[in-house]
């Protein structure tokens, strides 16, 4: 039998009539839902899963021929410009123009938003994020700051670092401030350490202060430069480094010299009286996995056990790593038997780890 919410929920869809409460209705089926007493959750598979209800959501409402506007719609492309669909938000904003409604400033911005989250997009996607910043331009639409970060971060992507740098002289001249967002995303499109500081420069000389993106910003240059001893210069002028700083140095040192490079860190990071988190034990996991240590990655793993860190699936894929360098079938199964057992459910990189583990073992005919 439903309960009083699911038959408030039903009655509601039946009575929908207009715009706003098209619009409201679909808010309410995508906010977070509760997970507990007071507590909201970030789930990733319910947002997964809402993601894929969401065009099913618009379809019954424009089917049933309800009141699908403008406010409507603009929802619908905020909510794909978060999940990061790009085809979505290009739709919904050629369903826009189609009603007669130019789109505003947030609308564009959220179009550029869900292509740019799209993660690396196809050269077709790409034309369409340049062809949508073009058009608010058009439009007379001043793309503010957050709008030409997200147009520098994809031509980051897209390894177009001169037209990034270009993108940043023609936001200045347009007036646009400068922001840390920016500066950091112009120092991930640098190709050497040089040319990353020398950002850093010219950005604090525009009056910029660097924000806690920097800092692992200019790490990850240095660990694509295997530059480890500029790493080190950046951490110790750095006032109570945090973890994942610390976690970026180790993979800076881990490119240079491996292992014993990555131990180093670890012991300083103890020193400074920072606690490892399982993100730092899985760089050290992978680590040994390429060193061929099993026994030492064992003794981590056993750290992390005794401090609660191993039931996620990073590590669990983390140790299989380690199994799957040193062919090791029957731990590998022991290691999958245990992650099921405690309900981690294997990434697909996990078992395709443990496959490559036991194909010694199961060689093909």
């Amino acid at each position: 039998m439903e309960n009083g919410a699911k038959q408030a929920a039903k009655a509601w869809w039946h009575s929908l009539h207009g715009d706003s409460a098209c619009k409201a209705w679909l808010a309410y089926r995508h906010s977070p839902q509760p997970a507990g007493k007071g507590k909201w959750t970030t789930d990733h598979r319910l947002w997964r899963q809402k993601e894929r209800s969401l065009t099913v959501d618009l379809k019954q409402l424009r089917t049933a021929k309800k009141g699908v506007g403008p406010e409507t719609v603009k929802y619908a492309i905020s909510l794909y410009g978060k999940y990061g669909h790009a085809r979505q938000v290009i739709d919904g904003l050629a369903l826009l123009k189609t009603m007669g409604v130019q789109p505003g400033a947030e609308t564009y911005k959220d179009v550029l938003k869900g292509l740019c989250e799209a993660g690396r997009t196809t050269k077709g996607d790409f034309v369409h994020f340049r062809r949508v910043f073009d058009e608010m331009l058009a439009a007379q639409i001043q793309p503010d700051t957050q709008a030409y970060a997200l147009l520098i971060r994809q031509l980051r992507k897209d390894d177009q670092r001169d037209l990034a740098r270009e993108t940043v002289a023609v936001m200045l001249r347009a007036g646009v401030a400068a922001s840390a967002q920016i500066m950091n995303e112009v120092i991930l499109s640098s190709q050497a350490v040089p040319e990353a500081l020398a950002a850093l420069k010219r950005f604090g000389a525009l009056g910029v202060a660097p924000n806690s993106g920097t800092l692992p910003a200019l790490l990850r240059v240095c660990c694509t430069a295997r530059d480890a001893a500029t790493a080190d210069f950046l951490l110790e002028n750095r006032a109570n480094p945090t973890v994942s700083e610390f976690d970026s140095l180790m993979r800076v040192h881990d490119a240079c010299t491996g292992l014993p490079g990555a131990r180093r860190v670890l012991t300083r990071m103890e020193a400074a009286g920072v606690r490892p988190e399982t993100s730092t034990y899985c760089i050290l996991l992978v680590a040994c996995a390429s060193a061929g240590r099993t026994d030492l990655a064992e003794e981590y793993f056993r750290a992390m056990a005794a401090r609660g860190l191993v039931k996620s699936k990073a590590a669990v894929g983390s140790m299989m790593q380690v199994y799957a360098a040193a062919g090791d079938a029957e731990k590998a199964d022991e290691l999958l038997a245990w992650s099921k057992g405690v309900n981690i459910p294997p990434s697909e990189t996990t078992l395709r780890l443990h496959e490559q583990a036991t194909s010694r073992r199961h060689p093909e005919t």
